[in-house]
C-alpha cells in the first residue's frame, strides 16, 4: 500500500486535515518585520548580541516556507530553531512532516520518535509517529498501540485518527475490523473535508478489494477522485480504478 502523508499537524484556528505546519505563537510574525526589528536592535551599542530570528520565529519561517512547498528551506528553518531550543514538540513534528514530504521516512521517523521522547502522551505525536511506523512490519504492534493510546484520549478531528488505525488494521490484516474502523471514520467526517473524506473512501476501498469485492471497492474510488481530484488519495483512487473500469 502506498504510504501517504496523512499526519496531524496543529494550527493556529483550526486542525483540517492536510493542515499546515505548527506556528508555534499565536500569530506568524511577517519576516520583514522581524528582520528589520533585529536589525535595529543590533545597531545598539548597548544591546546584547542575539541571533537575528528567535527559535519561535524560525519555526514560524519554516511554516511560511513548507507552505509555499519549498520544503528543503522549511527544513533548513525547522532545524535552525532546534538548534536554539531542542525541546520544541511542534518543530520536531514540522521537521517530521517536511521530511516525509521530501521522501525521507527515515529522517521524518527520528523527528517523531523525538517528539515522542518529549511529548510521549501527545495525542498528534502519537498519530504521526503510528502513521511513520505503518510501512514497517516489525512495527505495526507498536504503531498500533499509540494509535489507540491517542484515540482513548477522544481527540479532535477523531475522523483523522480513525484512519490511521483503519490503515495500520489493513497491513495486519484484520480487514473486518478495519471496515469497521474506517466507516466510524466516514460517519464523523463533515462534508466540507473533501480531504480527509477522500482518505477515508480510499482506504475503504482497499478493504473492498481486499474482502474481493471490486464491484464495491470502485464507487468508493470514484467518489474519492471527484473529492479530492488533484490530491494524493484522489490520485491513488484513479490509479485503483484503471482495473475496474468496467466495475
Amino acid at each position: 500500500m502506498l504510504s501517504l502523508r496523512k499526519v496531524v499537524q496543529h494550527a493556529d484556528s483550526s486542525r483540517p486535515w492536510r493542515a499546515t505546519a505548527t506556528a508555534m505563537g499565536p500569530s506568524c510574525r511577517w519576516p520583514s518585520l522581524v528582520l528589520l526589528i533585529a536589525l535595529i536592535a543590533g545597531s545598539c551599542a548597548t544591546a546584547p548580541p542575539r541571533p537575528f530570528l528567535s527559535a519561535q520565529e524560525h519555526n514560524d519561517l519554516g511554516v511560511a516556507y513548507q507552505a509555499r512547498g519549498e520544503l528543503e528551506l522549511a527544513v533548513r528553518e525547522y532545524r535552525r530553531a532546534l538548534a536554539q531550543d531542542p525541546d520544541l514538540v511542534r518543530t520536531w513534528l514540522n521537521l517530521g512532516n517536511a521530511n516525509l514530504d521530501l521522501g525521507r521516512p527515515d529522517e521524518a521517523l527520528a523527528a517523531y520518535e523525538r517528539a515522542f521522547q518529549l511529548a510521549p502522551a501527545d495525542p498528534e505525536v502519537l498519530n504521526n509517529l503510528a502513521w511513520a511506523l505503518h510501512d514497517q512490519p516489525q512495527s505495526l504492534d507498536r504503531a498500533e498501540r499509540l494509535i489507540r493510546q491517542a484515540l482513548a484520549q477522544n481527540p479532535t478531528p477523531r475522523h483523522f485518527y480513525l484512519d490511521t488505525l483503519g490503515v495500520i488494521l489493513i497491513k495486519k490484516g484484520a480487514i473486518g475490523e478495519a471496515s469497521d474502523v474506517l466507516l466510524a471514520g466516514l460517519s464523523l467526517a463533515p462534508p466540507g473535508e473533501t480531504s480527509g473524506r477522500a482518505a477515508l473512501l480510499y482506504h475503504l476501498g482497499l478493504v473492498r478489494l481486499a474482502q474481493g469485492n471490486p464491484r464495491a471497492a470502485a464507487p468508493l474510488f470514484r467518489e474519492a477522485v471527484s473529492l479530492d481530484p488533484a490530491g494524493p488519495f484522489g490520485a491513488e483512487s484513479r490509479k485503483a480504478l484503471e482495473p475496474l473500469a468496467d466495475k
